[in-house]
């Protein structure tokens, strides 16, 4: 549930972008638990604050291989990550709730991060991360506004 809510908060733009970083970047690894698709190419980065909750830390990639096949490399290779279907398109929920790796087969109706698949491109990936900032203070909780604060 917690997945929807901040890939609902990336598509309808409710957040701010506080900063974003076109291709070039080199592929990890890994994208979080499970490894990097090979051949995926790396397409911007971006992260969006979601005041006053946290922010959401993004990556998007991109591979020429259909997303069958990037599905059947993953059936093979997702470790402890669990699998969540949506029509054409599925996702690798890490053990971390915040974690996620979502798979589709075009970017129409993904977060973007300004930076689009090219034409070869069949298969869109986004890596994201939701950070959770401590709630801010309340003012009654301040010790200034207490009324037993000295003056």
């Amino acid at each position: 549930m917690r997945t929807l809510m901040v890939l609902s908060w990336m598509l309808c733009g409710c957040g701010t972008v506080i900063g974003a970083e076109s291709a070039g970047s080199p592929i990890p690894a890994a994208f979080h638990e499970v490894p990097a698709y090979p051949g995926a190419h790396h397409l911007c980065s971006q992260n969006i604050v979601l005041a006053p909750s946290g922010e959401i830390v993004m990556q998007a990639y991109a591979s020429p291989d259909p997303i069958a096949r990037v599905r059947a490399f993953y059936e093979e290779h997702h470790g402890s990550a669990t699998f969540e279907e949506d029509g054409a398109s599925f996702s690798l929920r890490m053990p971390d709730p915040d974690q996620l790796v979502a798979f589709h087969p075009d970017a129409a109706g993904s977060p973007t991060c300004g930076v689009l698949p090219g034409p070869a491109d069949q298969t869109y990936i986004v890596v994201s991360t939701f950070h959770r900032w401590d709630p801010p203070p309340t003012p009654a909780s301040s010790p200034a506004s207490s009324p037993t604060a000295a003056p």
